[in-house]
């Protein structure tokens, strides 16, 4: 049977069913099962990475994978990653492929590394250019987390903010700047989760459980737009129950093939990091139909 990839409809999609995880499971040394369960799912998450910041679970990935050196792995886990087409662009879409949005939309920005809180709202830009109406934007951001990665500090944004500042810039400093810089007004929205955030958003407006709904994300993180949708629906189970309110998009990034690429973070994804993007997507592929 042909299951539908990224690009058609999410429901009832089975995670164990994307291109190349079952592969990609065994080749570091896990075995899925038949069935997805909340006890084989944490498993994914004990080998691929619990931290949010995907770079600090590279090396466990790298151990399983038995690499002896570098940070790229070879051609058969490569075209692997690639396969799972969970890197490629997305146009707007709702969990139905077919449905397209009509009327304007509330978008939700959401934080993260700086160059990928970039890469969405330049999707925000685009989509507007394309003809969509964002009538406002919300912005969510951790309140507490350092811009201090090292794919960070050198960012134009955040060397611009620590000299403004005086001190190291946080997420939402950057989030707040490049909003700024995109002419996008928003309301923001801080602290220490993306679901506490959520929560407060709900919370301040319940209204938006009737709003059509725009999250955009980039590659390696489809995860975040089905997980903005199960967080709202906590606050308000009442969004979407049609599935013609929630809509997101995903820019694509390359997959690093070299040495030389993996280490060009502005321009391409880091193979070792894409584990821990497709666990989180494989527990909200999980979680859509009981949420």
């Amino acid at each position: 049977m042909n299951l539908p990839t990224l690009h058609g409809s999410l429901i009832g999609l089975d995670p164990y069913e994307l291109t190349g995880v079952r592969k990609l499971a065994e080749l570091t040394g896990l075995e899925l099962g038949l069935r997805p369960s909340k006890v084989s799912i944490q498993r994914v998450f004990d080998a691929w990475g619990t931290e949010t910041a995907f770079e600090q679970n590279a090396p466990a990935v790298a151990q399983a994978l038995k690499l002896d050196s570098g940070t790229v792995p070879d051609d058969e886990v490569l075209d692997l990653l690639d396969q799972t087409t969970t890197l490629d662009k997305i146009d707007i879409r709702s969990l139905d492929s077919h449905i397209q949005p009509t009327g304007s939309l509330v978008a939700i920005a959401t934080g993260a590394t700086v160059r990928w809180m970039e890469y969405r709202i330049r999707q925000m830009q685009q989509h507007v250019n394309n003809g969509y109406s964002i009538d406002k934007v919300y912005a969510v951001a951790n309140h507490n987390r350092p811009c201090s990665l090292p794919t960070e500090v050198n960012h134009p944004v955040i060397v611009a903010l620590q000299e403004d500042l005086g001190q190291q810039p946080m997420e939402h400093h950057a989030m707040e700047r490049l909003l700024t810089e995109a002419q996008f007004p928003a309301e923001f929205i801080t602290g220490p989760s993306l679901e506490a955030n959520i929560g407060t958003l709900m919370d301040r407006h319940p209204e938006l459980a009737h709003a059509r709904t725009y999250v955009p994300v980039n590659g390696n993180a489809t995860y975040i737009a089905l997980a903005v949708r199960r967080f709202i629906r906590q606050s308000q189970p009442s969004f979407d129950g049609g599935l013609d309110q929630f809509f997101f998009s995903q820019r694509t990034i390359p997959l690093a093939r070299t040495p030389e690429q993996a280490v060009d973070t502005l321009h391409y994804q880091r193979p070792l990091t894409v584990f821990s993007g497709l666990a989180r997507l494989m527990n909200e592929l999980y979680l859509l139909p009981r949420s």
